[in-house]
Formats: structure tokens, sequence, C-alpha cells
């Protein structure tokens, strides 16, 4: 019964720990026919969830309500308010309340929206719960079949489609008609719409109900009563995009869902969320789509083979992206703590109120998507073995040249199954479709609308190409800037005569591309000769001693009258607001940003020597190692005490 399968999908859920992943495993455990009896109960409640279309309801029970409330259905007839059809326990009141059972269909009944709820609810904790399944080790595959996994992608496509996206982007009213008629009955008309006891002989023969729609706006307010309930899902939601995501790596799924489970993970993006909902709609919006983009990243990481067509379904999706100012920049790259930042957030558009930078949600993924492609060098068991005979070999004849042909054809191998080429062929692939896609002549296939992406997109790639967490972000304005100089030193080699002439917008565009580009590069050059950062030339710890003391604040403005700091080690002078510090808060050791990394590097350096025997003198071979291995420590730091799976895709591209 559905009763005895709830309580089955409740008990099951308290087996797992939603907050340890580790806890999937046990279902291997379990036993095998237990299991085969748990799966169909819970395909079931999958099944039902897909068929709810819970705003849809809700919207067709209101403009119900407002019709009946208006007197603007034929015959009149009972109705229900969205409360009444939302609420836990049914009641029954008002001018236009149904007596029981009078309104034919379950689905609005008092309390039947609370239930349709209630079963999308089993139906999302039942997809978790087969997720977890499916993702566990030791479990057999044919215990799950592919019905299964096929409603279970369905449910997170509807659940995307049907209610996130319209509930945070406040969209649910839209597919109401817009009225433009007033609700109001006309004067000379008043017995047409009095109670039909009321009404004389003559009117009851021909009446004359003037109908309309409802109004979007009164629709829109309504429709809060199902948006809240819908929101408090997707903490839930999110769990079965990351069971999902473990799900996806550890199998092989039809490419049909693939397919499938992808676009509606990239339809995420869309969301404009809409603070007229709840205060927290962004937070909440910024949540589904960081789940919904590891989930497409993992695709894009596990077939290789999609990757041209998940690359290409990109382009679509801008056009659908949000362009508020509020709604455009979502993705956090980087927390404010009040310290020296590698950038002025002064007057950085990327900023909030609270300091905290962001990029494009779309820019993030095409980042995170290309830092995924790179293949890590591997030596198989063939590879040791023949190593190991060409050792034996080289031992045996007493001759290095054996040894060092088997060294050479072991890096050659390491060599053709690793490295960036994966990565550089999406890149070539992004590069020039979008600039393909802004040179098309006049209005034709939307090149107005690809440009502004096209300036944004750069504006992003400019931010974050000095953070270690985004290394892909200078191969893309790499492979964009070679293209926009060739289109360029193309156009100008034509003739004014030529058919094949450019349009005269996308060249502009180009040269404003290709010049911010390079003068961001050309600013990075001016300030690194400018302050340029000196590393030590010992390992000696001992006190710096400065020929004077300057303000190196990096806000720029010299010594104003305000609070400022004295660094401990350079006795360089900092504005206590850029810093972070107030007066109340100074700590007995204060060291600026580059004393920090100076400290950190001799410490490093202490070690490159140690591991090389050897105590002179640091040259300028041995500081690009050490700054090698701090960037590459700080990223193994952050994958593994925040389990960040894009601090180790960087780290791998790094390495390659």
């Amino acid at each position: 019964g559905v009763r005895s399968s709830s309580e089955i999908v409740n008990k099951s859920s308290t087996m797992i720990d939603l907050k340890n992943k580790n806890m999937v495993g046990n279902w291997a455990k379990l036993d095998g026919d237990l299991l085969a009896s748990l799966t169909p109960m819970l395909q079931e409640h999958v099944v039902s969830a897909v068929a709810v279309d819970l705003v849809g309801e809700g919207r067709d029970v209101i403009s119900k309500y407002m019709e009946a409330s208006s007197h603007l259905i034929e015959n009149g007839g009972p109705a229900i308010s969205i409360h009444q059809w939302m609420m836990q326990v049914a009641r029954y009141s008002g001018p236009n309340s149904a007596p029981l059972g009078s309104l034919g269909g379950a689905k609005v009944e008092p309390g039947a929206g609370y239930r349709r709820l209630q079963i999308l609810c089993s139906g999302l904790q039942s997809a978790y719960i087969l997720f977890s399944i499916m993702a566990s080790p030791g479990i057999d595959r044919r215990a799950v079949e592919d019905d299964t996994i096929e409603a279970c992608v369905n449910l997170i496509k509807n659940h995307i489609q049907k209610h996130i996206i319209p509930s945070l982007s406040n969209t649910g009213h839209l597919g109401v008609a817009s009225s433009t008629s007033s609700s109001k009955p006309p004067q000379d008309q008043d017995d047409e719409y009095l109670h039909p006891e009321m009404m004389s002989p003559m009117s009851k023969k021909t009446p004359m109900p003037r109908r309309s729609t409802p109004n979007r706006n009164d629709v829109a307010k309504s429709l809060k009563a199902v948006y809240g309930p819908i929101l408090s899902t997707i903490g839930l939601f999110g769990t079965i995009l990351e069971s999902a995501e473990t799900f996806i790596i550890t199998n092989e799924m039809d490419d049909r869902l693939l397919f499938t489970v992808c676009a509606a993970s990239l339809s995420s993006l869309t969301i404009d969320s809409s603070t007229a909902v709840r205060a927290d709609t962004a937070s909440l919006a910024s949540l589904v789509q960081v789940s919904a983009m590891n989930l497409a990243v993992a695709i894009f990481r596990r077939y290789p083979r999609h990757r041209s067509i998940i690359t290409e379904d990109l382009f679509p999706l801008m056009l659908k992206l949000p362009t508020s100012k509020r709604s455009l920049r979502t993705y956090l790259v980087r927390k404010s703590h009040g310290s020296t930042e590698m950038t002025n957030i002064k007057h950085s558009p990327y900023a909030n109120t609270s300091g905290h930078e962001y990029i494009q949600p779309i820019t993030a993924l095409l980042l995170l998507s290309i830092q995924t492609c790179v293949t890590m060098p591997f030596q198989s068991d063939e590879d040791i073995t023949e190593e190991g005979n060409a050792d034996g070999g080289a031992e045996g004849s007493g001759s290095d040249s054996n040894q060092f042909d088997g060294e050479e054809n072991k890096n050659s191998k390491a060599n053709d199954t690793s490295g960036l080429d994966a990565c550089a062929a999406v890149c070539n692939q992004f590069t020039s479709q979008m600039l393909q896609r802004c040179s098309r002549k006049g209005e034709e296939g939307g090149a107005s609308e690809f440009r502004p992406i096209l300036h944004n997109l750069i504006d992003d790639l400019l931010f974050v190409r000095q953070l270690p967490e985004y290394p892909s972000a200078e191969m893309i304005l790499f492979y964009l800037s070679q293209r926009l100089g060739h289109d360029l030193l193309r156009a100008s080699s034509m003739s004014k005569s030529s058919a094949q002439q450019m349009e005269a917008t996308y060249l502009a565009t180009a040269m404003d591309a290709l010049g911010k580009i390079t003068s961001a590069v050309a600013s990075g050059l001016l300030l690194n000769r400018e302050s340029r950062f000196q590393l030590p030339e010992s390992m000696s710890p001992g006190q710096f001693d400065p020929k004077e003391e300057v303000n190196r604040c990096f806000c720029g403005r010299g010594n104003l009258d305000t609070f400022m700091l004295d660094c401990d080690r350079c006795h360089s002078w900092y504005h206590g607001s850029c810093v972070g510090i107030t007066k109340d808060t100074v700590p007995e050791v204060w060291l600026c940003d580059d004393c920090i990394l100076q400290t950190v590097i001799l410490e490093q350096a202490k070690v490159f020597a140690r591991g090389n025997g050897n105590s002179r003198p640091l040259t300028t071979s041995d500081h690009n190692h050490v700054l090698r291995q701090l960037l590459l420590s700080h990223l193994s730091k952050k994958s593994h005490t925040f389990l960040s799976p894009q601090a180790e895709r960087a780290r791998e591209f790094w390495i390659a």
C-alpha cells in the first residue's frame, strides 16, 4: 500500500547520513532479496512524483478561484483558494467553498496541494536512495532496472524545469494569458451577476456571463503559497544531484539519459532569482546552480565523446541567461577576508556589498569543463614490465645506452597519454564557434546578442586569470587573442569590393576585445616592473633592513590622516581600512602579504635545499621550483581541506 511504502522510504532515508557520503557503501551489506523488494517500491514513488506539476496545478486552482470569485465562469460553481488547496488539514470555509466531494477531481479538493507536495517529496527521497544504492561499491548493477534510472533522470528534469526555475525566478504566472479587460461587471448588467436564487425568470433564461482571464499580477502573488514549500526541497535536491554525480562517475549511462540530465542541469543557469518570492532566493539559486554545474562537469569528464556536443549546447543556453546586473554574476570565486588582495576590489564590478567576488556561472562552467579534460600521466603494468626488462638488459651488457633508451621510451609513452591536448581542443572549438556567431552579418544568428556576451566573458576571464584555481582562463584568452588577431589581419588584407568582407560591427567588436585583453596583460607587466617581488637570496630568515619606511598600500591613496599599520619585517605602511584591521584589533606581530609570502618561500627553500643536500644560495632556477611547489601545495591543501574537486582539477592542469 501507499502508506507502507512511504514508511519504507522514510525508514530508508534514516539509514543514510546525508552529510557523510561514505555511508552509501552500507547498501552492499543489505540482503539481496530485501534490496530487490525495496527498489520497485522506490521506483513507484519516483514515477508518481514525475507526474506532479505543483506550479501548474496551483496556477489552475488560482485561476478557477478568481473566476468564481468574480462570477466570470458560466453557471458559477464552487471553488477553493490556493491556501485551502495547500493546507495540511483540509477545511471548507468561505463564500466559495465547496462541499466535500462536489469538485469531482482530487487535485482541486482542499488539502490536495499538500498531498501532491508529499508525493513530490517522497519521490525526491526515493530518487536519492536509488542513486545512493546504484553508486554504492559492490552493488550488482542488475539490482536496479534501466526504467528506474530513467524515472530518476526524468524527476531531476521535471523538478528543475517545472518547480525550481519558476519558483526562484517568480515566473510561474507566465502560463496565464494576460488580461486586458476589467473584471468588474458593467453597470447596466448587474442582474446577470446576481446569485441564481435572486435572479428574475427572464434573467435566468438568458444569462450572458462575460468571460475574462485572471490578472497575472494576482496569480503571481497567490503562487507564493506554492513557491515556499517547493523551495524547502532544494536542500534535498542538492544531495540528489551529488549522488547522481557519483553514480555517473562510477557507472555507464545511456546516451539519451545523459543528454537529458545534462540539458536539465544546464537549464538551471537560466534562473533569474527574484527577491519577491523570498529574500534568500539568490543563495538558493547559487546552491542549485553549483550542484547542477558539478553534475554537468562530471559528464564532461566521464564521456569525452560527448564533449563537442555539450560545448555546442552552451551557445543557445547563453541567449537565455539573465542579463540584469543583480543576476549576471552569481558564482563565488573568492571571499574577502579584509586582507591585501591581488586586485583592488574597491570599485570592482565583480564584488558585492560584502566584498565577495563573483563571475558568471556560464564562465565558471566553461573554465571547470576545460580543466576537467586534463589527462594525467600514468604507467600501466606492461610499461613497468618493459622498463624492468630494459633495466635488466642494461645491467647485463654493461652499457648505459639501453637504459637511456628505456627511460626515453617510458617518457614518450607518458607524453602520449597525458597533457592538455583535450583542453586545447575544447578551447579551440569554443572560441572558433563563439567568434563565428559574433561575426555573422546583420542580425543573423543572434550576432547582436552574442557580442555583449563575448565582452562579459572576457571581463570574467581577465578577472580570474591571476587566481591559481582557474588556470584555464589563460588558455581561453590565448585562443581568443589568436583568432581575433587573425580576423583583424585578414580583414585588413581584403579589398573593399571583396564579397567575403567582414562586417564592420564585428571588426569593431574584435578590435575592442583584443585591445581589452592586451591592455590587461600590459597593465600586469607594468605592475610587475614597478612593484617587483623580491625573492630572498639566502635562506636566513633574519630581519629585513629597508633603506626607508614608505607607504606601500595597494590602494595607492598615499599618506592620509587615518589609522595605518607598520609591517614588522619590511616596515612598510598600510591603511588599516585596506587590510581589514582596526585600532582595537591590532595583532602583536603583523606582516604584509609580501613578507608572509617571502617567509613561506624561505621555509619551502629550506626543504628544497635539504632534499638536494645543498646549502648554497638560492638561484633563479631554485626560485622557480620553490614557487611551483608552493602553488601545488596551496591547491593540494585546498583540495583535501575543503574536499574541492575544482582545486584538484586545477592542480592537475598546472602539473600537465
